[in-house]
């Protein structure tokens, strides 16, 4: 009768073992996946930052450029009413 205890504990005993085992497993691949989405997730932003990046300094140099106009063209006209008065 102890034997047949014994057994009995030890196979529940051991379902367990692989059940956990599995979920560990499971746990293990899912850790993973998740890590490898963060990975891809954060490439992805750094990208999106260098790209925004870029287009604020082409923003930025048309805007020097047409300042730039704005103000000659501001000088050019004080100039012509300065000559002309």
């Amino acid at each position: 009768m102890l034997r047949f205890v014994c057994c009995i504990i030890r196979e529940i005993f051991k379902e367990r073992t692989e059940k956990t085992a599995k979920r560990l497993e499971l746990m293990t691949l899912r850790y993973a996946a998740l890590e490898k989405r963060r990975g891809a997730e954060v490439e992805g932003f750094k990208t999106d930052v260098k790209n925004l990046r870029s287009k604020l300094k082409d923003v930025e140099k048309q805007l020097y450029k047409v300042s730039n106009i704005v103000i000659l063209k501001l000088l050019l006209g004080l100039d012509c009413t300065t000559l002309f008065s």
